[in-house]
């Protein structure tokens, strides 16, 4: 947990503190998708869809008309699509501040605002979970109710995995931090619940105050949140606001590299009160595609670990896909080997990332890893020349070896490095794609353990397969030695 900080800025606090007071309205035609449906399911989620058009519209939010809801998966899910073809810049969506969940919302609350001096130690999100466990579960109706009602009802992020399947990430990237993550989510629950309960029992109560319940608030808030910028004023700076944002969170994640056609971002010279989130069309769009954003703005980190710790899912391709591998111990290499690594940002780092080769371009897989091996293999030999050493070190189009054994002793430590972080993963690459292939061919959608299982699978599969081809392009650099 880290500390909440303290004092919170003044201005945004003071511009925040109407929000529950009033509401600007506006006016905009509603589109929402009205279709039969065979399924209750489906009516009910269309039901909730329209509830949603109205409540957005009427809470101040401007939808274009080129802007369509529909349901868009078994799991009671909902996308934008666009009803008509659009141009490039198009606003689609314009969101005003004061429709947002966030920090705010709960520290200025006149139920609850109190509440939190008495938890001080909360980090923002932990507080906003307990926030939004208790504005859903409130006896008077929330502001927010049709909003919460689009909301799934269950995620399969890590947070819900039995530990059978939290096994089943065993040796890959994300196992260590998942566990971590689970101990400390049920020890802020377990400190924080009793606190609520026992010192604001008429608010908080036991039938909702759940870990189950914490679980899934958390679980809401990582997969729907947006980190929205936001000035108190215009002679202030831009701040950084975590804020659930009604409507852009039903925009789907392109995890393909190539298909996102939406941008969102706060208009320039909207400030306070004031501030408005706007997504618009990034390129044209065809009638009835679905619009997609990226989840994660910087392509090294649209990683499968990323995409599964806090959106609970795993792309079944993803070219931006990296893991970490731990790199090899430098005890007992010369003091000059240290200094050039220090030189390279390699000395302290302890992980070295290996990338699909679809976009790591010229330089190999694993650059980070290789160079850290030529300055080793180096060291081997005691070579302390200041100029021979920055020689061999850079992309592979630039460097220049110094000789051939130097270079098989580089790959064979790439190599081993690569083997052994295979071998953490259990099992084959076609006993993993055999599990994929069973579970591929049921229906999940109401069998959580095996959706989860399926997740972890999928990861560990892709892991080993980076890893696998890693192993392929450095082996085949090996020198062919002539059979005696």
């Amino acid at each position: 947990m880290h500390p909440r900080p303290a004092p919170r800025p003044a201005g945004l606090l003071l511009l925040l503190l109407p929000l529950l007071l009033s509401i600007t309205l506006s006016a905009a035609a509603a589109n929402a998708t009205d279709r039969s449906s065979s399924s209750s399911d489906s009516r009910s989620v269309e039901r909730e869809g329209r509830a949603l058009w109205q409540w957005a519209q009427q809470h101040g939010i401007t939808i274009s008309a080129a802007v369509r809801l529909e349901a868009s998966n078994s799991k009671g899910g909902l996308a934008l699509r666009a009803a008509e073809a659009v141009k490039a810049g198009t606003v689609l969506l314009q969101i005003p501040v004061v429709s947002m969940v966030n920090i705010e919302h709960a520290v200025t609350s006149k139920e609850v605002g109190h509440v939190w001096d008495a938890v001080t130690e909360l980090s923002d999100l932990d507080l906003m979970g307990f926030f939004l466990l208790y504005e859903m579960h409130k006896p008077q109706r929330s502001k927010w109710a049709e909003y919460f009602a689009v909301f799934p009802k269950t995620f399969d992020t890590p947070l819900h995995f039995s530990s059978a399947n939290v096994e089943e990430l065993r040796g890959t990237t994300v196992y260590d931090a998942i566990k971590r993550r689970a101990v400390t989510t049920e020890a802020v629950f377990t400190t924080t619940s009793k606190l609520l309960l026992n010192k604001f029992g008429t608010l908080f109560k036991p039938k909702w105050l759940t870990l189950e319940n914490y679980k899934w608030a958390l679980s809401a808030l990582r997969s729907r949140s947006h980190l929205i910028r936001i000035k108190p004023s215009p002679t202030d700076e831009w701040q950084d606001a975590m804020c659930l944002v009604p409507l852009a969170d039903l925009l789907n994640c392109d995890t393909h590299g190539t298909r996102d056609n939406v941008k969102c971002f706060t208009e320039e010279g909207s400030t306070g009160l004031q501030s408005v989130f706007r997504c618009e069309a990034s390129k044209d769009v065809a009638e009835d595609a679905e619009l997609l954003v990226h989840y994660i703005g910087e392509a090294p980190r649209r990683t499968n670990a990323n995409y599964l710790t806090e959106y609970g899912f795993v792309p079944r391709q993803n070219m931006y896909n990296s893991i970490n591998v731990q790199l090899p111990s430098t005890k007992g290499m010369p003091p000059y080997v240290h200094q050039l690594l220090k030189s390279l940002d390699l000395d302290k780092r302890a992980v070295a990332p290996i990338t699909d080769l679809q976009w790591s371009g010229n330089d190999g897989p694993c650059l980070a890893l290789e160079t850290f091996c030529r300055v080793v293999s180096l060291g081997k030999d005691d070579i302390s020349s200041p100029e021979a050493m920055p020689a061999a070190m850079g992309p592979i189009s630039e460097r220049r070896s110094l000789s051939e054994e130097h270079e098989e002793h580089t790959i064979e430590c790439v190599l081993k490095t690569l083997r052994r972080e295979r071998h953490r993963r259990p099992g084959t690459v076609e006993a993993d794609r055999e599990i994929l292939g069973e579970l591929g061919s049921k229906d999940l959608s109401n069998d959580p353990e095996s959706r989860h299982r399926q997740l972890a699978v999928r990861l560990r599969l892709g892991e080993k397969t980076l890893l696998t081809a890693a192993m392929d392009y450095y082996a085949e650099k090996l020198p062919k030695r002539e059979e005696l």
